[in-house]
């Protein structure tokens, strides 16, 4: 058996460099205006991601190419109107998303933000568009716990004092927490605004930098199996026990008003083909609280 020289490695390799580099040239991208290196990788844009710094990277490239930007040999990034209504509204309902949407899995499991596929998503949006019809949302008892929580809300904000503004970015998010849950739960919905317990939990999830971690195990999965534990150890990965407390133990407890999305979920467990184990790993996308 001949074992590779170094010489032979390196032929391979300047051929591999070489179909590399062909394809790249010969790409339909190549016409699109961008910065040079876009061309040949997308080594750049990664790592102005990994470094959260993608969105002002895309921005001044918009500045400097215009209203479409090649970003790396497989991304184009467009800012025109007629571009957007292409992809977010082309046969009704836009292209299929990308697996970049993987990233925003809640328990394993694709909620209705996560789905890839148009048609699927379609389906589930309909059978559930009328837990957020007005007549669903305009019930008294929904709107009640709305006008509740921004009573409290605008209670918050103007208690401050000279000596102590108010957090309005907290405020906000506990408002905004408030109101999802008690569309979701009611009435176990979170009281971010009025105990210290809810809103720690509400800032565990909105506070959460997890973001890189998630970038590497999207971009290189199997680094991410084989060194997963090395690398909690730079970037954080994914926690938030007490947000997975929360919810897990509402929906278990059940027993919720009949205008909330758990109450349509229960009602429509069949026909979505969703399976709810409480005592493991939970099977339902019940949880997009959580994302």
């Amino acid at each position: 058996m001949l074992l590779p020289t170094p010489l032979y490695s390196l032929v391979v390799l300047g051929l591999l460099l070489v179909v590399g580099l062909a394809r790249r040239l010969a790409s339909p991208l190549r016409k699109v205006p961008g910065p040079p290196s876009s061309l040949l990788t997308s080594l750049v844009l990664r790592w102005r991601e990994l470094n959260a710094s993608r969105t002002a990277y895309v921005h001044r490239l918009h500045q400097q190419y215009g209203p479409v930007v090649r970003l790396a040999p497989n991304e184009v990034s467009f800012t025109s109107w007629p571009a957007l209504k292409e992809i977010y509204c082309s046969g009704g309902s836009g292209y299929d998303k990308t697996d970049f949407y993987d990233m925003f899995k809640v328990f394993g499991t694709r909620t209705l933000f996560t789905m890839l596929n148009k048609a699927d998503h379609a389906k589930r949006k309909r059978i559930l568009a009328d837990c957020y019809a007005n007549t669903n949302i305009m019930r008294s008892v929904a709107i009640q716990g709305i006008r509740d929580r921004s009573r409290v809300f605008l209670d918050r904000c103007t208690s401050a004092t000279e000596s102590k503004t108010s957090e309005i970015f907290m405020a906000l998010h506990a408002y905004a927490c408030d109101c999802i849950t008690n569309h979701l739960f009611h009435p176990h919905g979170s009281d971010c605004l009025g105990t210290r317990e809810d809103e720690v939990m509400m800032h565990q999830s909105t506070a959460d930098d997890s973001l890189q971690y998630r970038l590497i195990a999207h971009y290189s999965p199997s680094l991410h199996r084989l060194f997963s534990g090395i690398i909690s150890l730079f970037v954080k990965p994914r926690e938030v026990p007490l947000v997975d407390h929360y919810i897990l133990n509402t929906v278990k407890h059940g027993n919720v008003a009949r205008f909330t999305l758990l109450n349509r979920l229960s009602q429509k467990d069949q026909e979505l083909g969703w399976q709810t184990n409480f005592e493991g790993t939970p099977k339902s996308p019940w949880t997009s609280f959580r994302s």
